[in-house]
């Protein structure tokens, strides 16, 4: 379960409801991990000041086309950035838990870095900007 307290470092933005959070994975024809959906419910995304983003439902679906994540990733979804050229990927399925890194520019799993072992940890510890 996401810590609340740990998110109060970051720059926040209005909660969603499930309604909005089922009509974005209906728009992007996905489904999103349980842990990313229960991080919307909190917050809609969040900034740190190390520059680490992660979108909300009114900039994932974009993100998504524009770097066009589901040919060059397929079965994954961006659900943020590290402010330097690379994407946060998770596997689009509700039991996913897993955070990985990708540059923008090669957008392959294949080469992407592991962040972190489970999505709640790393929230909780503080959305460490990796260094990969």
């Amino acid at each position: 379960m996401i810590n609340p307290h740990s998110l109060s470092g970051f720059n926040l933005y209005p909660s969603v409801d499930e309604q909005e959070i089922n009509q974005v994975e209906t728009d992007m024809g996905l489904k999103f991990p349980r842990v990313f959906r229960e991080l919307l419910k909190l917050t809609n995304g969040f900034e740190t000041e190390e520059g680490v983003l992660i979108f909300g439902t009114d900039i994932i679906s974009e993100r998504n086309q524009t770097y066009e994540v589901s040919e060059y990733a397929p079965g994954y979804i961006a659900i943020g950035s590290n402010g330097g050229g690379q994407f946060y990927l998770m596997p689009a399925n509700e039991d996913s838990i897993e955070l990985i890194q990708v540059d923008t520019g090669v957008m392959n799993p294949q080469f992407a870095s592991l962040v972190s072992d489970s999505f709640i940890h790393w929230i909780n510890d503080g959305a460490i900007k990796s260094i990969c």
